[in-house]
Protein backbone atom coordinates (compact mmCIF):
# COMPACT_ATOMS: atom_id res chain seq x y z
CA UNK A 1 0.00 0.00 0.00
CA UNK A 2 1.31 3.47 -1.08
CA UNK A 3 0.43 6.99 0.28
CA UNK A 4 0.82 10.14 -1.00
CA UNK A 5 3.38 12.25 1.37
CA UNK A 6 4.29 11.34 4.57
CA UNK A 7 1.58 10.32 7.41
CA UNK A 8 2.32 12.29 10.51
CA UNK A 9 3.95 10.52 13.30
CA UNK A 10 0.76 11.26 15.91
CA UNK A 11 -1.71 10.42 13.02
CA UNK A 12 -0.29 7.37 12.02
CA UNK A 13 -0.43 6.20 15.68
CA UNK A 14 -4.09 6.82 16.15
CA UNK A 15 -5.08 4.98 12.57
CA UNK A 16 -2.99 1.84 14.41
CA UNK A 17 -4.75 2.31 17.92
CA UNK A 18 -7.68 2.61 16.17
CA UNK A 19 -7.23 -0.84 14.14
CA UNK A 20 -5.95 -2.70 17.08
CA UNK A 21 -9.47 -1.87 18.57
CA UNK A 22 -11.94 -2.14 15.91
CA UNK A 23 -10.09 -5.30 13.15
CA UNK A 24 -10.44 -7.90 15.39
CA UNK A 25 -13.13 -11.02 15.57
CA UNK A 26 -14.51 -10.07 19.47
CA UNK A 27 -15.40 -6.23 17.95
CA UNK A 28 -18.16 -7.97 15.51
CA UNK A 29 -19.91 -9.96 18.68
CA UNK A 30 -21.31 -6.49 20.16
CA UNK A 31 -21.61 -5.17 16.24
CA UNK A 32 -24.60 -5.03 13.71
CA UNK A 33 -22.19 -6.91 10.81
CA UNK A 34 -22.13 -10.02 13.46
CA UNK A 35 -25.20 -11.11 11.47
CA UNK A 36 -24.09 -10.86 8.34
CA UNK A 37 -21.65 -14.06 8.68
CA UNK A 38 -24.63 -16.34 8.63
CA UNK A 39 -25.17 -15.84 5.30
CA UNK A 40 -24.28 -16.98 2.36
CA UNK A 41 -25.84 -15.95 0.01
CA UNK A 42 -25.32 -12.10 -1.24
CA UNK A 43 -29.01 -11.15 -1.70
CA UNK A 44 -29.74 -12.54 2.02
CA UNK A 45 -27.00 -10.26 3.39
CA UNK A 46 -27.85 -7.47 1.36
CA UNK A 47 -31.45 -7.45 2.24
CA UNK A 48 -30.55 -8.62 6.19
CA UNK A 49 -27.84 -5.71 6.17
CA UNK A 50 -30.57 -3.00 5.68
CA UNK A 51 -32.96 -4.04 8.11
CA UNK A 52 -30.09 -3.99 10.65
CA UNK A 53 -28.94 -0.67 9.36
CA UNK A 54 -32.48 0.60 9.44
CA UNK A 55 -32.66 -0.56 13.61
CA UNK A 56 -29.23 0.39 14.29
CA UNK A 57 -29.37 3.84 16.55
CA UNK A 58 -29.22 4.35 20.13
CA UNK A 59 -27.64 1.92 22.08
CA UNK A 60 -26.04 -1.16 20.85
CA UNK A 61 -27.33 -2.76 24.35
CA UNK A 62 -31.06 -2.39 23.44
CA UNK A 63 -30.86 -2.20 19.52
CA UNK A 64 -28.59 -5.99 18.81
CA UNK A 65 -31.41 -7.58 20.98
CA UNK A 66 -34.40 -6.45 18.39
CA UNK A 67 -31.76 -7.17 15.01
CA UNK A 68 -31.21 -10.96 16.51
CA UNK A 69 -34.86 -11.18 17.43
CA UNK A 70 -35.80 -10.76 13.83
CA UNK A 71 -32.94 -12.46 12.89
CA UNK A 72 -33.85 -15.79 14.45
CA UNK A 73 -37.37 -15.03 13.58
CA UNK A 74 -36.36 -14.81 9.59
CA UNK A 75 -33.81 -18.09 9.55
CA UNK A 76 -33.30 -19.54 7.85
CA UNK A 77 -34.05 -17.26 4.77
CA UNK A 78 -34.78 -13.67 5.23
CA UNK A 79 -35.72 -13.56 1.36
CA UNK A 80 -38.01 -16.36 2.01
CA UNK A 81 -39.25 -15.01 5.24
CA UNK A 82 -40.35 -11.46 3.77
CA UNK A 83 -41.77 -12.71 0.60
CA UNK A 84 -44.23 -15.26 2.06
CA UNK A 85 -45.68 -12.71 4.57
CA UNK A 86 -44.84 -14.95 7.57
CA UNK A 87 -43.14 -11.62 9.18
CA UNK A 88 -46.92 -10.51 9.62
CA UNK A 89 -47.47 -12.80 11.25
CA UNK A 90 -44.63 -12.91 13.82
CA UNK A 91 -45.28 -9.68 14.42
CA UNK A 92 -48.91 -9.75 15.02
CA UNK A 93 -48.00 -12.80 17.69
CA UNK A 94 -45.33 -10.85 19.36
CA UNK A 95 -48.17 -8.01 20.20
CA UNK A 96 -51.52 -7.92 19.82
CA UNK A 97 -51.09 -4.03 20.46
CA UNK A 98 -50.08 -3.16 16.65
CA UNK A 99 -48.89 0.49 17.93
CA UNK A 100 -46.55 -0.76 20.84
CA UNK A 101 -43.42 -0.06 20.20
CA UNK A 102 -40.80 -2.67 18.88
CA UNK A 103 -37.88 -0.25 19.01
CA UNK A 104 -37.34 3.39 20.23
CA UNK A 105 -40.37 5.30 18.06
CA UNK A 106 -40.70 2.40 15.80
CA UNK A 107 -43.84 0.54 16.45
CA UNK A 108 -44.71 -2.91 15.88
CA UNK A 109 -47.43 -1.63 13.41
CA UNK A 110 -44.13 0.33 11.46
CA UNK A 111 -42.08 -3.01 11.36
CA UNK A 112 -45.14 -4.52 9.25
CA UNK A 113 -45.45 -1.75 7.01
CA UNK A 114 -41.63 -1.45 6.78
CA UNK A 115 -41.23 -5.15 5.81
CA UNK A 116 -44.50 -5.00 3.40
CA UNK A 117 -42.13 -2.57 1.27
CA UNK A 118 -39.05 -4.95 1.42
CA UNK A 119 -41.58 -7.86 0.20
CA UNK A 120 -42.80 -5.88 -2.37
CA UNK A 121 -39.35 -4.84 -4.06
CA UNK A 122 -38.41 -8.60 -3.79
CA UNK A 123 -41.19 -9.69 -5.48
CA UNK A 124 -41.02 -7.02 -8.45
CA UNK A 125 -39.33 -8.15 -11.42
CA UNK A 126 -36.24 -6.26 -11.94
CA UNK A 127 -35.75 -4.80 -15.69
CA UNK A 128 -32.35 -7.19 -15.62
CA UNK A 129 -34.39 -10.16 -15.79
CA UNK A 130 -36.62 -8.77 -18.38
CA UNK A 131 -35.03 -10.09 -22.23
CA UNK A 132 -37.33 -8.92 -25.16
CA UNK A 133 -40.50 -8.71 -23.37
CA UNK A 134 -40.53 -11.54 -21.41
CA UNK A 135 -39.72 -12.76 -18.02
CA UNK A 136 -38.50 -16.09 -16.77
CA UNK A 137 -40.76 -17.37 -13.84
CA UNK A 138 -40.24 -21.38 -13.17
CA UNK A 139 -38.60 -21.70 -15.84
CA UNK A 140 -40.71 -20.86 -18.39
CA UNK A 141 -40.93 -17.76 -21.01
CA UNK A 142 -43.62 -15.17 -19.92
CA UNK A 143 -44.79 -12.70 -22.20
CA UNK A 144 -45.30 -9.11 -20.67
CA UNK A 145 -48.70 -8.26 -21.01
CA UNK A 146 -49.92 -4.77 -22.83
CA UNK A 147 -52.37 -4.45 -20.37
CA UNK A 148 -52.78 -4.42 -16.43
CA UNK A 149 -49.09 -3.84 -16.15
CA UNK A 150 -47.39 -1.21 -14.01
CA UNK A 151 -43.91 -0.12 -14.95
CA UNK A 152 -41.75 1.98 -12.12
CA UNK A 153 -38.51 3.52 -11.52
CA UNK A 154 -35.86 2.39 -9.05
CA UNK A 155 -36.70 5.51 -6.63
CA UNK A 156 -40.65 3.92 -6.60
CA UNK A 157 -41.78 6.31 -9.47
CA UNK A 158 -44.21 5.86 -12.20
CA UNK A 159 -42.52 4.93 -15.19
CA UNK A 160 -43.28 3.63 -18.82
CA UNK A 161 -42.75 0.82 -20.96
CA UNK A 162 -39.62 2.20 -22.72
CA UNK A 163 -37.89 3.45 -19.56
CA UNK A 164 -38.61 1.45 -16.61
CA UNK A 165 -36.15 -0.51 -13.61
CA UNK A 166 -39.40 -2.95 -12.38
CA UNK A 167 -42.52 -4.05 -13.79
CA UNK A 168 -45.25 -6.16 -12.10
CA UNK A 169 -48.17 -7.66 -14.02
CA UNK A 170 -51.06 -9.98 -13.51
CA UNK A 171 -50.89 -13.96 -13.98
CA UNK A 172 -53.11 -16.60 -15.07
CA UNK A 173 -52.83 -20.14 -13.24
CA UNK A 174 -53.21 -23.23 -14.89
CA UNK A 175 -53.08 -26.89 -13.91
CA UNK A 176 -55.06 -26.18 -11.10
CA UNK A 177 -56.00 -28.90 -8.22
CA UNK A 178 -57.34 -29.50 -4.75
CA UNK A 179 -55.80 -30.85 -2.21
CA UNK A 180 -58.48 -32.06 0.30
CA UNK A 181 -57.73 -33.08 3.69
CA UNK A 182 -59.87 -35.15 5.82
CA UNK A 183 -60.13 -37.22 8.95
CA UNK A 184 -59.80 -39.87 6.50
CA UNK A 185 -56.89 -39.10 4.78
CA UNK A 186 -54.88 -37.18 7.78
CA UNK A 187 -52.92 -39.58 9.97
CA UNK A 188 -53.59 -39.77 13.81
CA UNK A 189 -49.49 -39.49 14.52
CA UNK A 190 -46.55 -38.58 13.19
CA UNK A 191 -43.05 -39.70 13.26
CA UNK A 192 -41.25 -36.19 13.18
CA UNK A 193 -37.32 -35.75 12.28
CA UNK A 194 -35.54 -32.57 11.15
CA UNK A 195 -32.26 -31.06 11.29
CA UNK A 196 -31.08 -27.58 13.44
CA UNK A 197 -28.74 -25.45 15.09
CA UNK A 198 -27.83 -23.76 17.93
CA UNK A 199 -24.98 -20.49 18.25
CA UNK A 200 -23.36 -20.70 20.72
CA UNK A 201 -23.22 -17.16 22.52
CA UNK A 202 -19.30 -17.09 23.14
CA UNK A 203 -17.76 -17.38 20.09
CA UNK A 204 -20.69 -17.30 17.27
CA UNK A 205 -19.94 -21.59 16.40
CA UNK A 206 -22.50 -23.10 14.80
CA UNK A 207 -23.58 -26.67 17.04
CA UNK A 208 -25.96 -29.05 14.75
CA UNK A 209 -28.89 -30.76 15.57
CA UNK A 210 -30.82 -33.79 14.48
CA UNK A 211 -34.18 -33.71 16.51
CA UNK A 212 -36.30 -37.38 16.61
CA UNK A 213 -40.24 -37.17 18.05
CA UNK A 214 -41.07 -40.60 17.55
CA UNK A 215 -44.77 -40.18 18.22
CA UNK A 216 -46.51 -36.70 17.67
CA UNK A 217 -50.28 -35.64 17.17
CA UNK A 218 -50.42 -32.44 14.76
CA UNK A 219 -52.76 -29.89 16.17
CA UNK A 220 -55.19 -27.72 14.22
CA UNK A 221 -53.43 -24.06 14.75
CA UNK A 222 -51.86 -24.65 11.10
CA UNK A 223 -50.60 -21.59 9.25
CA UNK A 224 -49.07 -22.08 5.74
CA UNK A 225 -47.53 -19.90 3.51
CA UNK A 226 -47.04 -20.75 -0.05
CA UNK A 227 -44.47 -19.27 -2.39
CA UNK A 228 -45.27 -18.83 -5.85
CA UNK A 229 -41.81 -17.87 -7.42
CA UNK A 230 -40.76 -21.21 -6.05
CA UNK A 231 -38.93 -20.14 -3.07
CA UNK A 232 -38.66 -21.95 0.38
CA UNK A 233 -41.58 -21.07 1.55
CA UNK A 234 -42.62 -21.01 5.99
CA UNK A 235 -45.03 -22.52 7.77
CA UNK A 236 -46.11 -23.06 11.66
CA UNK A 237 -47.30 -26.14 12.69
CA UNK A 238 -48.35 -27.06 16.42
CA UNK A 239 -47.34 -30.82 17.49
CA UNK A 240 -48.37 -32.40 20.53
CA UNK A 241 -46.08 -34.52 21.61
CA UNK A 242 -47.18 -38.29 22.52
CA UNK A 243 -45.39 -40.28 24.98
CA UNK A 244 -44.03 -43.91 23.38
CA UNK A 245 -44.19 -47.40 24.22
CA UNK A 246 -39.98 -46.74 25.43
CA UNK A 247 -41.47 -43.36 26.57
CA UNK A 248 -38.37 -41.39 25.19
CA UNK A 249 -40.61 -38.35 23.88
CA UNK A 250 -37.71 -36.44 22.02
CA UNK A 251 -34.27 -37.15 21.36
CA UNK A 252 -31.33 -34.70 20.26
CA UNK A 253 -28.51 -36.39 18.20
CA UNK A 254 -25.06 -33.96 18.18
CA UNK A 255 -22.81 -33.97 14.78
CA UNK A 256 -20.24 -32.26 12.72
CA UNK A 257 -20.29 -31.16 9.42
CA UNK A 258 -17.00 -32.41 7.50
CA UNK A 259 -16.01 -31.39 4.27
CA UNK A 260 -15.85 -35.22 2.01
CA UNK A 261 -12.13 -36.09 0.50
Amino acid sequence: MSFCGEIPFETRKFLIALSDKYEKPEFLNEDPSQFLRSFSSETEAEVFSFIAAMLSFGSRKQFIPKIKQIFTLASPSVVSWLKSGQYSVDFKRLSSDSEKKFYRFYSYADMIVFFDEIASILKTARKADVTDGKVTIHGESITIPTEGTSYYNADGTTGTSTSYDYVTFPLSVKDVSVIDISPETFPGTYYITGDTYARREVDGLDEFFQFIIPKAKVLSEVTLTMEAEGDPSTFNMNLKVLRPKDGKMMKLVKYNLKASV
